[in-house]
């Protein structure tokens, strides 16, 4: 990352900050948080989709673990919209088709529904993106 910011090329430091925040190093290195964020910031600014995305799916994970449940909410809402501009197989409804109804949508509705206490996430456990308890 250090040398990323001396090169000066926002397109290479959004490249190297998201493959960190993919990579299992520093997985619960509380950097991961500030990373996630200026990937966010960085990405917005140069219409960056792909690094957005993955900006906002890590920012939304490190926000739920902090405990912010608003926050994450936002950040998921933000992702999902994202999702359906960018039609990619991996962010999109038809992931869950090919997937065995486990795409990003699919998840991020259960995880909303967990964390909200909703009776609408019955078929997320049916789906298995949750275990029943």
């Amino acid at each position: 990352i250090a040398m990323a910011r001396r090169a000066g090329d926002p397109s290479t430091l959004r490249q190297v900050l998201a493959s960190w925040l993919m990579s299992l190093h520093g997985l619960y290195d509380p950097m991961r948080f500030a990373i996630a964020r200026e990937l966010v910031e960085l990405a917005e600014k140069a219409s960056d989709l792909d690094a957005l995305a993955v900006g906002r799916l890590w920012y939304a994970a490190k926000l739920l673990e902090s405990g912010d449940a608003r926050g994450m909410r936002r950040e998921v809402g933000a992702l999902v919209r994202l999702a359906e501009k960018l039609r990619q197989p991996l962010w999109s409804e038809d992931q869950q088709r090919h997937d065995d109804d486990r795409g990003f949508q699919a998840v991020a509705q259960a995880v909303r529904g967990e964390i909200d206490g909703d009776a609408e996430i019955d078929n997320a456990h049916d789906v298995g993106v949750i275990e029943h308890r």
